[in-house]
């Protein structure tokens, strides 16, 4: 696979190569944050959260079939215990889940071929790292009650995660440099992400009635199975929106060092020299 050109990049460009790595690596990136992703979807599913919403969309089709005491047909709610197990599987998956799209990303821009073994493997070296610096970013939320300290905080610690895994140096030199790389260039870092963020979320409000409205209108399926099918789906676009974030932040981290450290340059001398002493 070749490595991406580096180079300074507009906004424009941010935008337009984040869709196009991601166009050219959907398969792999895709099936990385989805499989991440499968056990709190089983969860959702297991805990009956779809029977809520069965009975809520049954009340909106023929509102006389609304129990007079206000239960939920089918729904038992002992089921709901199960919705506990979410957060010690959201635990123990959140370095798959946000770690490894954001290494894919990090290694295929350096021109690694990424599969999914590759990428789970990648992710277990760096597993524990990942977990301090997701540990990291859950602290410096907490600055959000002052709201402008929160976003300073944690605009100036945003690529902690592509420096570990570009420069693999420990958690301590990628805090060191996520922020020097983010000293002087705040207001564009943030107005970055702002951007970002709000594109994600139109996606999202697009993505979300698309999907269960195409199951709403499938012929011939209980009510239930396609609102467990809309829910499920729902859940999926949400993960296959998060690899075209983590290629715009890595993006943005690769981008800041081209034009603090000229690392294109840098990476070009590397490449000459290696296809030099291949050829001696």
């Amino acid at each position: 696979m070749l490595a991406f050109r580096f180079r300074p990049l507009t906004v424009a460009d941010l935008l337009d190569e984040s869709f196009r790595v991601y166009r050219a690596n959907f398969a792999v990136l895709a099936s990385i944050s989805i499989a991440a992703n499968l056990p709190q979807i089983a969860i959702l599913l297991l805990s009956g959260t779809q029977d809520i919403y069965t009975a809520m969309f049954q009340g909106l089709q023929n509102p006389g079939s609304i129990p007079v005491d206000g239960s939920i047909p089918g729904y038992n709610p002992l089921r709901s215990l199960i919705s506990l197990l979410n957060y010690p599987v959201q635990l123990a998956v959140a370095p798959f889940e946000y770690g490894t799209p954001m290494l894919a990303a990090t290694w295929t821009l350096l021109g690694y071929q990424v599969t999914l073994e590759s990428a789970v493997r990648g992710i277990l070296r760096y597993f524990w790292p990942t977990v301090l610096v997701l540990l990291l970013y859950v602290a410096a939320s907490f600055a959000l009650f002052c709201l402008p300290v929160g976003l300073w905080l944690l605009t100036r610690l945003a690529f902690v995660l592509p420096a570990l895994y570009a420069e693999q140096q420990g958690v301590g030199k990628a805090m060191e440099r996520s922020w020097e790389l983010t000293r002087g260039a705040f207001w564009r870092t943030f107005g970055l992400f702002l951007l970002l963020g709000l594109m994600l979320y139109a996606l999202t409000f697009v993505l979300t009635p698309v999907f269960l409205g195409a199951t709403a209108i499938i012929p011939e399926v209980p009510l239930w199975l396609r609102v467990s099918l809309g829910l499920s789906l729902v859940a999926i676009s949400s993960a296959l929106l998060y690899p075209l974030f983590a290629i715009a932040v890595t993006l943005m981290y690769f981008d800041l060092r081209v034009r603090r450290e000229a690392f294109d340059l840098d990476l070009a001398a590397q490449r000459l020299s290696a296809r030099a002493a291949g050829a001696a």
